[in-house]
């Protein structure tokens, strides 16, 4: 159905894959999460407020993955879907939480509203960035659903969307680093990436501010923690462009899977380290949470982790270099079967290397 509707994503100067590879992952995870919902889910204004608004970043990923449409417009479908998300179900960030030790800096209206918008557009575009390498999208979300799952202590209410969302990205993962043979590689497209931006900004959102009880189940900045590399890679990313005098939209490679590949890393080298390193990062905010570390505490190690960060991305190719010194070198990536069972010769092989393994994304 992909190819008949031209829904593929086809090489060029940016992509650099082999073969046209349907775009379809993010449309059957979303269809995946919408039929269980509508049947086995409690109905409420907030879950089909959900849907509607997931529901019609998912259309215009698809449009954009199809057509390429302009980014104003996928912009301004993103700051539509967080004002159903604000405004009909009642989800935004009002509290930021006790940064200062001098309690709770709760926002005004006026404030609260744009700056919800303009965080749910920013995750939006950070899970984007995030979708570099076969799998890396998905398996980072799938952590921080088992994240989420830690920290609302087995909420009845979670366990279905979790259980749901975490089956549909290890669906996708199973046809996306082809896990069963002979099975065709597909891509989340920009339809996956929204729509998974989307939904742990609402997650996040809404467990990390006051309940009608009055009180959070995590602290908002332990939502940072959830949130994971996608939000730590896209803020050192703007920062880094910002002291370079460039565009902070302006694509690059020197995100953390650039550096590990040229390192000479595998694609599923460089992805266990991305998951390894996500791990981490997570175990670090549910550490933080469960031993009751204050606000101000969570966001001084939440800083020093972006500024490691950011140093890393600054020294990237440097970083690079010393580690193939320890490496012994860039080895070289052995992936002869899987172009001799799609009929690629071994010249094809020397000249693609490893780019099969990066997504459609371009280089955010």
């Amino acid at each position: 159905m992909a190819t008949s509707l031209n829904l593929v994503d086809k090489p060029d100067s940016r992509k650099q894959h082999i073969g046209a590879v349907p775009l379809v992952g993010g449309i059957v995870i979303y269809l995946t999460i919408l039929i269980t919902a509508l049947v086995l889910g409690k109905k409420s204004i907030q879950l089909y407020c959900y849907l509607a608004a997931a529901g019609a970043l998912v259309i215009t990923g698809a449009l954009d993955d199809r057509y390429d449409i302009s980014a104003k417009i996928r912009l301004l479908i993103e700051f539509i879907a967080a004002l159903i998300m604000i405004f009909f179900a009642g989800v935004y960030v009002y509290n930021l939480g006790d940064l200062f030790g001098r309690g709770d800096i709760i926002l005004p209206t006026v404030i609260a509203v744009p700056f919800t918008v303009l965080a749910v557009a920013g995750y939006i575009n950070a899970v984007n960035m995030s979708d570099g390498i076969d799998g890396m999208a998905a398996c980072l979300s799938i952590l921080a659903v088992i994240t989420l799952m830690i920290l609302v202590g087995g909420r009845q209410a979670f366990i279905l969307p979790s259980i749901t969302l975490a089956a549909a990205l290890l669906g996708f993962l199973i046809f996306n680093l082809q896990m069963v043979r002979r099975l065709r590689k597909v891509f989340l497209g920009d339809a996956g990436s929204m729509l998974l931006g989307f939904t742990f900004a609402w997650l996040v959102i809404e467990y990390s501010q006051n309940d009608a009880s009055g009180a959070e189940i995590f602290s908002p900045i332990t939502a940072l923690f959830v949130l994971g590399l996608p939000l730590v890679d896209m803020l050192t990313t703007i920062a880094r462009r910002i002291k370079k005098g460039q565009n902070p939209m302006r694509p690059d490679r020197t995100h953390v899977h650039h550096i590990l590949l040229h390192a000479g890393f595998t694609p599923r080298q460089t992805l266990a380290i991305i998951i390894v390193v996500g791990a981490m990062f997570h175990g670090l905010g549910i550490g933080l949470h469960f031993g009751g570390a204050p606000d101000w505490l969570q966001l001084i190690a939440f800083l020093l982790v972006c500024g490691f960060y950011y140093k890393a991305v600054i020294h990237a190719f440097k970083l690079s270099n010393i580690i193939q010194h320890f490496r012994g070198g860039r080895s070289p990536v052995r992936k002869g079967k899987l172009f001799t069972r799609r009929g690629h010769s071994r010249q094809k092989l020397a000249e693609h290397g490893m780019a099969d393994h990066l997504t459609h994304q371009p280089d955010a």
